[in-house]
């Protein structure tokens, strides 16, 4: 949960900067970006246990984000752990949060190489 705290911290400082609604953009990027890696990981158990499912991943992925982004308003606003998580300078990593974005682009090709094996390898 810490890392997701880091990135809740640095994408919402910059966000602050330039949003009316900071949150939003924020809540919206983490969605994207658990949804991406639940994805993969259940591409990669079908891949590894070589079961034959397919399924619509744009289904799968709206379905994911908006419950997600849901449960993440609520853990962050809601209960007020964002507004906790921002008293926490500690969690600043500065001009290093470049590696946030990098991750969430790998992260998303991930997720769509793993759906073309899974697709691939259940003709």
């Amino acid at each position: 949960m810490r890392i997701y705290h880091l990135i809740y911290y640095n994408l919402f400082r910059v966000s602050r900067k330039r949003n009316a609604s900071p949150e939003i953009p924020v809540l919206s990027y983490m969605a994207f970006l658990i949804t991406s890696l639940l994805i993969t990981g259940f591409n990669s158990v079908l891949l590894l246990l070589r079961f034959k499912l397919l399924y619509k991943i744009h289904y799968v992925g709206t379905f994911l984000v908006i419950g997600l982004f849901g449960l993440n308003y609520y853990y962050f606003v809601v209960k007020g752990n964002g507004s906790e998580i921002m008293r926490t300078e500690k969690l600043d990593i500065g001009k290093k949060s470049i590696i946030i974005d990098i991750s969430f682009v790998g992260i998303m090709f991930l997720s769509g190489f793993t759906y073309y094996l899974v697709r691939e390898m259940n003709p």
